[in-house]
């Protein structure tokens, strides 16, 4: 077989005739194959993208969540030290 025709179906009983039309239907159904697979994977890439900007997001919200509260935090967890350092 010659480059290129690995997926041509072997010859018919019509004296060696190969039937093109059969050759282009399986390169066809090849071709779809890989559009489909190739889609496939995009998709899943821009999955991928779209997690790691939430992520970075949620990220974003505590760092400024804990740098507005930070003084108020600091400031509980320091009453709750100095009355622990009382009790004991």
């Amino acid at each position: 077989m010659g480059k290129g025709q690995e997926y041509m179906l072997s010859p018919e009983p019509t004296g060696g005739r190969r039937h093109h039309w059969k050759e282009s239907e399986e390169r066809r159904e090849m071709l779809n194959l890989w559009l489909r697979w190739q889609l496939l994977r995009e998709q899943k890439g821009q999955g991928l993208v779209e997690y790691a900007l939430i992520i970075v997001l949620v990220a974003i919200a505590v760092v400024v969540a804990i740098t507005a509260l930070g003084t108020q935090i600091a400031s509980v967890f320091n009453s709750i030290t100095t009355k622990l350092s009382n009790t004991g």
